[in-house]
């Protein structure tokens, strides 16, 4: 059914499969469409957005390690501005504790965006 270097790699991988360790912190825990560049705020299909991401983790580290992040956004002005402009206002609120690096961190912030269409459909905005 598999040929022989398909077997061959499979059982180096295999070798090797004890050896392995995963990354043990959060490096993608601040994707998050407000957190990575709040001028995205209202860059979005609909009326309004909310969202949230948690982490917690205690095993393998010497102390507890946890992440929590909410953010929200809305239209706002809707039938006051051309078809496929957007004016929306967002909030995003952080809380980190890392007692292991000593990372205590909680901050709220507020943001404003105005996105101006440039062609007919709205695909391309300023």
């Amino acid at each position: 059914m598999y040929g022989t270097k398909t077997t061959s790699v499979l059982c180096i991988l295999l070798l090797f499969y004890h050896g392995i360790q995963a990354q043990n912190f959060f490096s993608q825990h601040y994707s998050s469409p407000l957190t990575v560049n709040p001028s995205n705020t209202g860059n979005f299909s609909g009326d309004f957005r909310f969202g949230g991401l948690a982490r917690s983790e205690k095993e393998g580290l010497p102390q507890s390690t946890s992440k929590s992040y909410f953010f929200g956004d809305v239209h706002l002005l809707q039938k006051v501005l051309p078809e496929n402009d957007k004016f929306a206002i967002g909030f995003g609120g952080l809380s980190e504790k890392n007692a292991f690096y000593g990372i205590k961190n909680t901050y709220l912030s507020l943001s404003l965006a105005y996105q101006k269409a440039l062609d007919a459909d709205g695909s391309q905005q300023l």
